[in-house]
């Protein structure tokens, strides 16, 4: 990692980030509604944590664990419930524009997040649970960086790692704003990188080639 701002590592793979803005308006739900559903079922995730998992989940090529996942999410919950059915079928349905902002040409992905209107302090914290969620989504995909495996594709996973690590900071300025949206960029090129990888021909067989 080469460095801290705003309580958030700067990654020093070396993958290309821009923070050019793409177009954002390809996920079907935004982040306060995602937030609220899930409060109201008492799920075990917030909103950022939640879409971390799903994109991991999409990333790796294995969206069908999603209902493995929302099993977990409201283990508290009566099966029965009628606001934990509710949020399933948002959660399905987000699922399905991530898998199609994933296909986008022109790279429509990105993380879901709370809008630049909030404090940076918790769009921080968002950063960090997504990052989490993401690396869970993986981990339940049994991805890891491991023989077959690429180099930066390891190099990422540490840096989402030292993401989720990150610390608020609840007084930031301009530079902080900055390392925040090159954060957020970084996050959505790191996933597009993973997903290519895993999803490139002979990627599976590679990496459980015992040789």
């Amino acid at each position: 990692m080469k460095g801290q701002r705003c309580g958030c590592v700067i990654p020093s793979a070396t993958i290309r980030v821009s923070c050019k803005r793409t177009s954002l308006g390809r996920q079907l739900i935004d982040y306060p509604q995602l937030a609220e559903r899930l409060e109201t079922a008492d799920a075990a995730a917030g909103a950022a944590e939640a879409d971390g998992v799903i994109c991991g989940l999409c990333c790796a090529g294995r969206p069908e664990l999603l209902a493995i996942w929302m099993g977990d999410l409201f283990e508290s919950v009566g099966p029965t419930n009628l606001l934990v059915e509710e949020c399933k079928a948002m959660l399905q349905s987000h699922q399905a524009a991530v898998v199609t902002a994933l296909d986008d040409p022109e790279l429509g992905f990105a993380p879901l997040l709370p809008d630049d209107a909030q404090p940076l302090w918790l769009r921080t914290r968002a950063l960090a649970d997504w990052s989490a969620g993401f690396l869970y989504g993986l981990g339940l995909a049994e991805v890891e960086a491991s023989a077959g495996r690429s180099d930066e594709l390891g190099e990422v996973l540490r840096d989402l790692s030292e993401i989720n690590r990150a610390d608020p900071d609840t007084e930031a300025g301009e530079e902080d704003e900055y390392a925040y949206a090159e954060l957020v960029e970084y996050l959505r090129v790191a996933a597009l990188l993973i997903r290519d990888e895993i999803a490139s021909p002979g990627a599976a067989e590679t990496a459980h080639d015992p040789e």
